[in-house]
């Protein structure tokens, strides 16, 4: 059950990870096509989506402290991030949606779900590893260590490849909005049944 609960958790935060990538390969085009923005000027709007995510850690940080690192990263995390990225795929279609101040808000929006999704990965990891009485404080240690780094990596990678590459030129951006939230709202599910089945939601005693 461990290692389930650690695949299911991980592969969230890998295609959490993914959005990113995405959006970082996406951004200055989207905002030249649909905006008129040129390249050169598109860093003052790339600016809310990371000032954000550095301002909500310490907020995150204190909330996993007090034992809602499963509510964090389902709850702050997949969801948030699900509601901005399909809201983004479908701002074409909704004219209210379909202008630069909702698009700002909506990456901020998603910029807080990755913060929320990757700062109580090593606390939720240590929690299922140490369910296994054989593993050792320093190898849980090693192996979370290890997992955040191979998550955001690979999570980088596909964005920018697969998603932010492949799907962005062939089906354009919305459409690639769309299925970046689909499978971060699959993998979200499954993620949220572990937590929710093994008492993880809400915890006490996640170790920091």
């Amino acid at each position: 059950m461990a290692n389930i609960g650690a695949i299911s958790i991980t592969l969230a935060v890998t295609l959490a990870a993914s959005t990113l990538g995405f959006l970082v390969v996406s951004f200055g085009p989207h905002l030249l096509d649909e905006f008129q923005i040129p390249n050169v000027k598109a860093g003052p709007y790339f600016l809310p989506f990371t000032i954000i995510r550095a301002a909500s850690a310490p907020i995150f940080g204190c909330i996993i402290d007090k034992g809602y690192g499963g509510i964090s990263f389902s709850v702050f995390g997949s969801v948030l991030g699900v509601f901005g990225l399909l809201m983004l795929g479908l701002s074409r279609s909704v004219e209210v949606l379909h202008n630069i101040y909702s698009f700002e808000i909506l990456i901020t929006i998603i910029g807080i779900s990755l913060t929320a999704t990757f700062v109580p990965l090593i606390p939720l990891l240590k929690k299922i590893y140490l369910k296994d009485d054989m593993v050792y404080m320093e190898a849980v240690n090693t192996f979370t260590s290890a997992m955040y780094c191979v998550c955001y990596g690979l999570g980088m990678v596909f964005g920018q490849s697969v998603i932010g590459g492949i799907v962005l030129q062939m089906f354009g951006f919305y459409i690639s909005c769309i299925l970046q939230a689909a499978l971060c709202a699959i993998s979200g599910l499954f993620a949220f049944i572990y937590l929710v089945r093994n008492g993880l939601l809400i915890s006490q005693h996640i170790l920091a």
